[in-house]
């Protein structure tokens, strides 16, 4: 999601529109190192929210080719956790991002 508000991704300045990459990138540089990630993928769908924000989300190793992108919170095998967990694991992931970001 950028600081300023914009509808769409063709609404950014290069600027933020290369932020927004160097994020999802790094992201999913930290997801690999941390998880069983086979693939991290990203997404602007922007249906529900008129503003821009890019979704980044795991495909694991166990998650079958058919299985829905959007629904891995449905799949019984998904990483769930509570509130403790999922802190520690941003706290790991934490020194993969951006100064921006963390």
């Amino acid at each position: 999601m950028t600081r300023r508000h914009v509808d769409r991704l063709g609404d950014l300045t290069p600027d933020e529109a290369a932020a927004v990459g160097l994020a999802a990138r790094a992201i999913a540089a930290g997801l690999q190192a941390l998880s069983d990630v086979r693939r991290v993928h990203t997404a602007v769908i922007g249906l529900h929210l008129p503003h821009f924000h890019q979704h980044v989300f795991p495909r694991y190793e166990w998650m079958s080719p058919e299985a829905d992108w959007n629904a891995l919170h449905e799949l019984p095998d998904a990483p769930r956790g509570g509130d403790g967990e999922i802190a520690e694991f941003v706290d790991r992931l934490r020194p993969h991002l951006p100064r921006s970001l963390s």
